[in-house]
């Protein structure tokens, strides 16, 4: 046994600091100071937590979009923290990252984690994990919170179902008249409960619009209450129409004022007209009365075919008889003038002024029959061509939605033992009702923008008004529309649309696509609207290709 002699025993566990070879000092086992063990203890805290929430975002929301939500552990002492559901979570995660950061950093005799390396990886990894864990857990929070809110404003509602929702057609109209905007929701009654549940509980000030624009729609398949309210085929609530079916009682009452104020909000600056001539229509006297205004018109468009050729001919006959005698007239002047030069009589002079004065005459009539034969050749072509458009659209009357008859008439098909969506039935009123406020007497735009731009704007519409799109026709020809409004401006196409200036409309393309452009390509313009699928689709992307060429040569 060796004994120490006068000192004192020394328990190497209990001293920080050892003897460095070489010196005569105290070393301080720690690898960093403290100040710059703060600043990169923060650096790190920040990132890893900027990947916990980006990890939230991201992958959160496909774990917990389901309905099942009881699995949570809920703790009802926590209910009051929801409105601040984020920063619990984040605290929480914090005060236990902050427990393990102190061990991690400051273990007594250093040897869990003896490297720089290690200590910064397992501080990221805790950082982010810990953050993950602790908001997940203020989400599970939410979802439960977001449950029994729902609960709520049901019962909410439901217990105050009389004097919040308007469901009589007529006051419906009186409400749509004097409301600043319309806004519109469609759909089965558990995605109309849906909807009035999530608005109901977006209106407390303190949540803000989290809950309705980030929860509601991040879980998809959330169980809402079914309102009883959302049964019914047609209400009006807080600004918003609210349709579970089309039923044609109703839309006889309210289809005129909502067609307007749907309108009115899309074209803000312009007069609408109102006060249509409406009518709702069965399908199958629709098709009758359809097929029988075809025939008629196409009976008046054959007597006018008839009578213009008839015209043309008479004009074409009168022409060479007016050549004729203009050629015997210039002979006689020829005369005149020899006569006038051989004898100098006063009488030859006399003659030869009036003849030139009838050539003179016959130049000008002859002038107007070959201005009249154009005239009435163009209104031939125009007359064939309108002709040709009505036959076609005669063999789309069976899924004909709906019709504009100028002046003022709107006719929208309803079919009681099979009705249109919601979101049919709108789209073509609002496309009806845009023909009766733009129509112009004697005044045509080409019936590709007529129809291209309508559907155009009425999408346009029901976008912003339902947030949903609707197509229902006419695809081919909005494409090129949209295509076209590139180059040329909304509020441009829009003075076309109302003017039905189809002069201007021809200078508008001519100076966007190049001159003669609308001339050399209406009857690709044309075919898009009345040829079949192929046809129209290649039509298409041959005007895109011309346009495209026209753009890259103005550039």
């Amino acid at each position: 046994m060796i004994e120490a002699s006068g000192a004192e025993e020394r328990d190497e566990t209990s001293v920080p600091f050892v003897r460095l070879q070489g010196h005569g000092v105290a070393a301080d086992r720690r690898i960093l100071p403290l100040f710059l063990r703060v600043l990169l203890f923060v650096l790190i805290l920040t990132g890893s937590l900027g990947g916990a929430v980006w990890l939230i975002r991201h992958g959160m929301p496909a774990v917990y979009a389901r309905s099942d939500l009881t699995y949570v552990y809920y703790v009802p002492l926590f209910t009051f923290l929801m409105p601040y559901y984020a920063y619990f979570g984040i605290i929480l995660g914090l005060v236990v990252l902050g427990i393990a950061g102190t061990y991690i950093w400051e273990s007594p005799r250093q040897r869990l984690f003896p490297t720089l390396l290690g200590k910064v990886v397992l501080s990221f990894i805790s950082c982010l994990l810990l953050c993950a864990a602790g908001i997940r857990y203020a989400w599970d929070l939410s979802l439960v919170w977001y449950k029994q809110e729902a609960q709520q404003a049901a019962e909410h509602i439901t217990a105050q179902e009389a004097e919040l929702f308007i469901t009589d057609a007529a006051a419906i109209a009186a409400a749509l008249s004097a409301s600043d905007h319309i806004l519109i929701a469609s759909g089965t009654p558990e995605e109309l409960s849906r909807q009035i549940i999530s608005n109901e509980i977006g209106k407390n000030d303190e949540l803000g619009t989290y809950y309705t624009q980030t929860l509601s729609s991040l879980v998809n398949e959330f169980s809402f209450p079914t309102l009883s309210i959302a049964e019914t085929s047609l209400f009006y609530y807080d600004s918003v129409l609210y349709f579970g079916s089309v039923e044609e009682a109703a839309m006889e009452q309210i289809s005129e004022e909502l067609g307007r104020r749907l309108v009115q909000q899309y074209f803000s600056e312009h007069v609408i007209k109102a006060d249509p001539d409406f009518d709702i229509i069965a399908q199958d006297e629709y098709v009758v009365k359809r097929q029988q205004q075809i025939a008629e018109d196409l009976a008046e468009y054959d007597t006018a075919i008839g009578e213009a050729r008839q015209t043309i001919i008479e004009i074409e006959n009168e022409i060479p008889i007016l050549q004729q005698t203009m050629g015997e007239i210039r002979q006689a002047i020829a005369e005149d003038e020899q006569y006038l030069a051989e004898y100098g009589y006063d009488m030859w002079g006399r003659w030869l002024e009036e003849d030139r004065a009838m050539l003179g005459r016959y130049e000008n009539l002859l002038a107007e029959y070959q201005q009249g034969l154009a005239d009435w050749q163009q209104y031939l072509a125009d007359l064939e061509n309108n002709r040709e458009i009505l036959t076609e659209s005669s063999q789309w009357v069976d899924v004909e939605l709906g019709l504009f008859t100028p002046d003022n008439q709107i006719e929208i098909v309803l079919d009681t033992d099979d009705p249109l969506p919601p979101e049919a039935y709108l789209s073509t009123l609002v496309h009806e009702y845009l023909h009766f406020t733009s129509y112009v007497p004697e005044e045509d735009l080409e019936n590709f923008f007529e129809e291209g731009l309508t559907e155009y704007y009425a999408r346009e519409i029901l976008r912003k008004s339902l947030h949903t799109t609707v197509e229902l026709g006419y695809s081919s020809a909005v494409d090129i529309i949209q295509y076209m409004e590139q180059d040329i401006p909304f509020s441009e196409f829009t003075e076309i649309y109302f003017s039905k200036d189809e002069e201007l409309l021809a200078q508008t393309v001519d100076q966007t696509y190049g001159t003669g452009f609308y001339a050399t390509t209406l009857p690709v313009f044309k075919l898009v609207l009345y040829g079949d699928d192929e046809a129209a689709e290649s039509a298409k992307d041959d005007l895109i290709a011309r346009m495209e060429g026209a753009r890259e040569r103005t550039e």
